[in-house]
């Protein structure tokens, strides 16, 4: 199914970068498998009638039957080779720990009577912390989920609904915003703040005199909900009231996933980093833009030209010249990419999920994950809905932030859901002037660009919730 080939894909990219390295014939047999496998774990939808589909769907099975079997022969036929006798195994926790060297990984589950936080810590290597999150269920979160699409959706959820939710939690509403829309986000991230990540916070004794790197691996109902984002924003809320002030959150659709990430920084630094001896590579960057359906798009890309240096070199593709062949080629290319347009998600057929580009040109996630670019740097998603996963894989991330990490970039921003035309310049201009401030040009402090970007943004311009609460960091 689609979820198996996704769990694989975010597995395959650095391992099958070394099988390649060392054995170049098993190692590019494989990536076809693999990428043969992802294109056809959809269902074609093609009107033909009931017998000829019926045809088409038992050869198409035949042959995913065929290239699945193979694959699975290969995979068997590398672990005899040296020193891959663990080749896409499943890592052991000594493993997994290694991506919380510096910083904790925090793991949610929640099943009908519970939910738990399972922590990966520093210096933790055999074992993992336990934070019990009793007071929160599937129900629980899968109410204030529904709240915040409602309200992002432009309505107003069940109000009594929301009062018998709070009754069941213990939490008292008080509203100080007098637009009803904005008091039931702050309703439904506060909840989200005392019950889940307040006790968070406090197991790892986190404060807010130093703000802490953590990584967010969402499962099941948790997957959709802006954890980055909870805590107490009444007007009376004391300092020490809101995730933010105590830590810069980022997310990884799994920890194996970021691991890999960050044993790909390393080929990642090899390539850009200057040599002692040499000139330092120049930085190219892929600006691709949409002004025509969206105005504000020509803006951002007028921002990351500002922010440009002498070592930093910015390709644009604008309208029409943004078609899918053009965009693929210079995404190969450059270092980082920049992507101000519209996106769809494709709720029935994820991973057909796409950037709008030229006309009808489409870059899909599929696209994007049969690439398997050498390693890159940061992929800016300015574009709607770029970081919704599929309600019906709930234990899977499929997004296109996600399909960026598995395509080969580190670092990934993106959004939740639409954001405003308006504000989506002032945020690139803010994280590009971070990261390039003293010729920088570092994607490890792209969480940190952006952590201060949204605070500029919400400190400054005083914007709605669903303004500011969808930019989210993944990766590295």
């Amino acid at each position: 199914g689609v979820t198996i080939v996704w769990s694989q894909l975010l597995q395959l990219r650095s391992p099958l970068d070394r099988l390649k390295a060392k054995y170049p014939t098993r190692g590019i047999e494989l990536e076809r498998l693999s990428s043969t496998l992802a294109g056809q774990s959809q269902e074609p939808h093609i009107e033909i009638s009931p017998s000829e589909n019926s045809t088409l769907m038992s050869s198409l099975a035949k042959d995913v039957h065929a290239v699945a079997e193979r694959r699975e022969s290969l995979i068997i036929e590398i672990w005899q080779l040296p020193g891959f006798k663990d080749f896409l195994l499943p890592k052991q926790l000594s493993e997994l720990a290694i991506a919380a060297t510096h910083h904790p990984i925090i793991i949610l589950i929640a099943n009908d009577k519970q939910a738990n936080a399972l922590v990966l810590m520093p210096g933790l290597a055999d074992d993992v912390l336990h934070i019990p999150l009793p007071l929160v269920d599937n129900e629980i979160l899968r109410a204030i989920y529904s709240t915040i699409k409602t309200l992002v959706q432009g309505f107003l959820p069940n109000r009594e609904v929301l009062d018998n939710i709070s009754d069941r939690l213990g939490i008292r509403r008080k509203w100080q915003d007098p637009d009803v829309k904005e008091k039931e986000f702050q309703w439904a991230l506060l909840m989200l703040w005392v019950r889940i990540a307040k006790p968070i916070v406090d197991g790892l004794a986190l404060t807010t005199h130093h703000l802490t790197r953590i990584w967010w691996c969402s499962t099941g109902s948790f997957s959709f909900l802006p954890l980055h984002a909870v805590g107490d924003y009444s007007s009376d809320a004391p300092i020490g009231s809101k995730l933010n002030e105590y830590a810069i959150s980022s997310y990884t659709p799994s920890v194996a996933a970021l691991l890999e990430v960050q044993n790909s920084v390393l080929l990642y630094i090899a390539d850009v980093a200057t040599p002692e001896i040499t000139e330092p590579k120049e930085l190219k960057i892929l600006a691709v833009a949409q002004p025509s359906a969206l105005p504000g798009t020509e803006t951002e890309v007028d921002h990351i030209q500002k922010h440009s240096g002498d070592l930093i070199q910015v390709e644009t593709l604008e309208g029409s010249s943004a078609i899918i062949e053009k965009v693929t080629t210079e995404m190969a290319s450059n270092d980082w990419v920049h992507f101000a347009c519209h996106s769809t998600q494709n709720i029935q057929e994820p991973l057909q999920s796409s950037l709008v580009l030229a006309g009808t040109s489409r870059l899909t996630i599929n696209d994007i994950i049969a690439m398997q670019l050498p390693p890159k740097g940061l992929a800016f998603l300015s574009a709607c809905q770029t970081a919704t996963g599929d309600e019906n894989l709930s234990t899977e991330a499929v997004h296109l932030a996600a399909g960026m990490l598995s395509a080969g970039y580190q670092t990934v921003i993106a959004t939740m859901w639409s954001i405003s035309d308006s504000h989506a310049p002032q945020v690139a201009d803010d994280v590009y002037g971070f990261l390039f401030k003293g010729s920088k040009n570092d994607t490890s402090q792209a969480a940190e660009a952006l952590h201060y970007a949204i605070q500029n943004l919400r400190e400054k311009d005083k914007v709605s919730f669903a303004t500011w609460v969808p930019f989210i960091h993944v990766g590295l």
